[in-house]
């Protein structure tokens, strides 16, 4: 069980003119995300003055041991790198329990921030800026580190145009290979290599990552796009990627053929190295080269010529006036199944595929159609399906929103059919809810408990203020039994219980009810442990939320609620971690399903807990 901390320095009170350690003067906010908040600063040390970037940790790291430990554990290896392209760590701090390290404070913007700004880049800028990364990455791997997180935002590009590769924070040592929750994996789904996924990782991983950047840069948007971190896992794993020239023509053959090298599904069949892509990079090539691929076309309205909406498919082979018997009518089939695909028939587009596939077997063409369209339906069937239940399960909201993604890969008619319906349900709760009113303003309260029920059951999420609040219910997740069953005496026995609740009942009779409540929710939050806190019945985290209603002190007993939560939170969240490095999926699902009644809101959570759960079910399904 890690070890407790005392809550830390709130971030709002990090601001301009606070010196950190004694040393670091608070110049100005300068970032912030996922891993915590970045602030420029004035490092001030020995009549030395020099301007540093100051990372702070995010507060679900300083409340807990264990990953105060890996952080420190990893900025230990991050430091050591001596590279030009990649921007030194000076050091690591603490300041009131606020954990943070010290790095270069560098000019000018990151990759992401120019590509948003300007645009794609232009091929040779973009062969200019990555090689020199590549080579950062090799010189990294070389020492063993694996960096995790490469992305466009992790790449800084001075006001004189040098690139320096930032944030190994999360780096770890290449024979780590333990999970960190929460969020399971580690980096930034978008450019997740498909085993990283599952925590094997290596420098291929990183290779693959890069890749993705290179796509991104010189395209203008990422391979794989969707709000929901299981998609992306699915796209990353599952569904081939698109041409980088189908999307940017002027790229050159050259840069195409190097980009789908890095971002191979398989790790052996991309670059060994990161230094043989920045040769790749660095080589020679031709931007006039014309490719051998032609790319599906079909008869315009005005007769002409126009590309196939929402195909990337590309034909190896001559254009149709040179093509004769069987081959003319596999690429006439070919151009009606991206039509079909084009316009949400998904099954139709496999069954004209498997014409094709009948008349040309060893097409390869035939062959990326077979493998997309299938992988799409399965991705947009377990999609919909999850709609389907969330819909079941009162909230309407969160099934458009997966519809909505199944629309931005397909347009799929089920996902218009089912936000219709949701939109239904939503209109329908709110009718439910006016009634409620009415009947609660003539007395009717028998009646308005009944429609506020039949509303929440249409729309979990709805809100109902006046005199009454329903307050959105976390959505039910069943969780599958473990593995392992606990054994031992129960945590709490029926004798603790009674004397607890007595002990309770004197002080209450002694100090008042005011009073009584607040001095056992202040000395229960005092002992500060996780007994204390929250795991016992008559714990901090109890006696504040009785405070709370009964409207005592409400505002210190919010805060200390939420201060609570993240710790109980953050504790279940390690025992899953725990229990999934001892391969206990089942218990490491219950943990979480406990860590997710403390923040029903975090889904980044959610997306783990169904990760975990689908990895528990092929697990299960597989005999493990």
């Amino acid at each position: 069980m890690s070890e407790t901390r005392q809550p830390p320095l709130l971030f709002q009170q990090i601001e301009p003119g606070i010196v950190l350690a004694g040393r670091y003067r608070i110049l100005s906010s300068i970032g912030k995300g996922g891993m915590g908040f970045v602030y420029a600063a004035q490092e001030e040390s020995l009549g030395i003055k020099r301007m540093v970037a100051i990372k702070v940790m995010p507060p679900q790291m300083m409340m807990d041991e264990g990953l105060l430990r890996r952080f420190r554990e990893e900025i230990k290896i991050a430091s050591g790198l001596d590279h030009p392209n990649i921007v030194p760590i000076y050091s690591l701090g603490e300041h009131h329990g606020v954990y943070f390290y010290v790095m270069k404070l560098l000019d000018g913007a990151t990759a992401y921030q120019k590509l948003h700004k300007d645009g794609p880049f232009a091929e040779a800028e973009v062969r200019r800026l990555i090689a020199p990364i590549a080579r950062a990455l090799h010189y990294a791997h070389s020492k063993g580190v694996i960096h995790r997180d490469v992305k466009s935002n992790n790449i800084h590009i001075s006001v004189d145009g040098f690139p320096t590769l930032m944030d190994f924070g999360i780096a770890r040592g290449a024979e780590a290979s333990e999970l960190t929750l929460p969020g399971q994996v580690v980096g930034t789904a978008e450019y997740m290599s498909p085993e990283q996924w599952y925590g094997e990782v290596d420098g291929r991983s990183d290779i693959y990552s890069l890749g993705i950047v290179l796509f991104e840069l010189a395209t203008g948007q990422l391979p794989f796009r969707s709000k929901h971190t299981f998609e992306l896992m699915k796209l990353h794993q599952e569904v081939p990627a698109p041409s980088p020239r189908s999307v940017a023509p002027q790229i050159s053959p050259a840069l195409e053929r190097l980009i789908l090298k890095c971002i191979a599904k398989d790790p052996a069949a991309r670059f060994a190295t990161a230094q043989l892509v920045a040769e790749a990079l660095e080589s020679p090539y031709d931007p006039n080269e014309v490719s051998a691929a032609v790319e599906i076309v079909a008869p315009a309205a005005d007769g002409g010529e126009a590309p196939l909406s929402g195909s990337h498919t590309l034909l190896q082979e001559s254009p149709v006036a040179e093509l004769t018997g069987a081959d003319k009518k596999v690429w006439h089939l070919c151009v009606q199944a991206d039509e079909a695909y084009a316009s949400g028939q998904i099954d139709v587009a496999i069954k004209l595929i498997g014409k094709a596939g009948k008349l040309s077997p060893d097409s390869n063409q035939v062959a990326t159609r077979r493998t997309k369209y299938t992988k799409m339906k399965e991705l947009t069937e377990q999609i919909l399906a999850r709609a389907r239940k969330k819909l079941a399960d009162g909230y309407p909201k969160q099934a458009i929103v997966d519809c909505e993604n199944v629309l931005r890969c397909i347009p799929s008619p089920s996902a218009v059919a089912l936000i219709n319906q949701a939109q239904r349900q939503i209109a329908e709760a709110e009718k439910l809810v006016e009634k409620a009113q009415q009947l609660r303003a003539a007395g009717k309260i028998k009646a308005f408990t009944k429609s506020i029920a039949a509303a929440q059951r249409l729309n979990a999420e709805l809100e109902y203020t006046s005199g009454t609040a329903i307050r959105p219910r976390p959505q039910p997740v069943k969780a599958p039994k473990p593995v392992k069953k606990k054994t031992g005496p129960p945590i709490f026995t029926r004798a603790r219980v009674i004397g607890l609740s007595i002990f309770i009942a004197v002080v209450v009779l002694v100090l008042g009810i005011k009073p009584g409540l607040l001095y056992l929710a202040d000395s229960r939050f005092i002992q500060n442990t996780e007994d204390s806190l929250f795991l016992s019945p008559a714990s901090a985290y109890q006696l504040y939320k009785i405070s709370s209603f009964l409207g005592f002190n409400a505002g210190q007993a919010e805060e200390r609620l939420r201060l609570i939560q993240l710790k109980a939170k953050n504790h279940y969240v390690n025992q899953a971690n725990q229990a999934v490095q001892s391969n206990d999926l089942g218990l490491a699902v219950e943990m979480l399903n406990k860590a997710l009644k403390h923040d029903p809101t975090d889904a980044k959570l959610r997306d783990t807990l169904d990760l975990l759960q689908a990895k528990y079910q092929v697990q299960k399904s597989i005999g493990k």
